[in-house]
């Protein structure tokens, strides 16, 4: 107990607003850095037209595809099987945001069964490559994986058969 409560508690004073403002605050603190960490970079920098913005992400795509090849040592990132029988790259940040977030950590170099499986909805590929972004430290690699599988945790759909919903309609006992 420090000094101030103590006193507090001799004169009798309540303290509890003080503890749930100072708390309050606290969590407005949390709550700001949460928001830094997750603010992206522009989707372009300004005065560059859609053409020139296209023009440099495919004169960067070779190298992000040599960078993650490297980067996997003729093994798959995920599975960590051989790629001597074929590789594909892979985006781990798909739709729009893929073209704002295409770095090298956010891509990698897997075997042809491990994309399937992936582009499948495949959970224990998730987890390869959760466990993938975790071994290099790819937070928002992490992040988009982490996303995913909720996703396909929460809403069962035709890629995911396994959680689709069992009917009982029209069952007979």
């Amino acid at each position: 107990m420090d000094l101030k409560t103590a006193k507090a508690i001799v004169a009798g004073r309540d303290l509890r607003p003080e503890a749930e403002r100072f708390l309050a605050s606290k969590e407005r603190a949390k709550a700001e850095a949460r928001r830094r960490s997750r603010a992206r970079t522009p989707r372009a920098a300004p005065g560059k037209t859609r053409a020139q913005r296209r023009e440099e992400r495919l004169v960067a795509l070779p190298f992000l595809r040599a960078g993650a090849l490297e980067r996997s040592k003729g093994a798959c990132e995920f599975c960590m099987g051989s790629l001597a029988f074929g590789w594909e790259f892979h985006h781990i940040i798909g739709g729009s945001a893929r073209q704002e977030m295409e770095r090298s950590d956010t891509v990698s170099a897997i075997c042809i069964p491990c994309h399937r499986a992936w582009n499948a909805g495949d959970l224990e590929t998730y987890a390869k490559a959760k466990t993938w972004a975790l071994r290099h430290g790819f937070r928002d690699a992490l992040r988009a994986i982490e996303k995913r599988i909720r996703l396909a945790l929460a809403a069962p759909s035709q890629k995911h058969p396994a959680r689709r919903a069992i009917s009982t309609r029209g069952a007979t006992t």
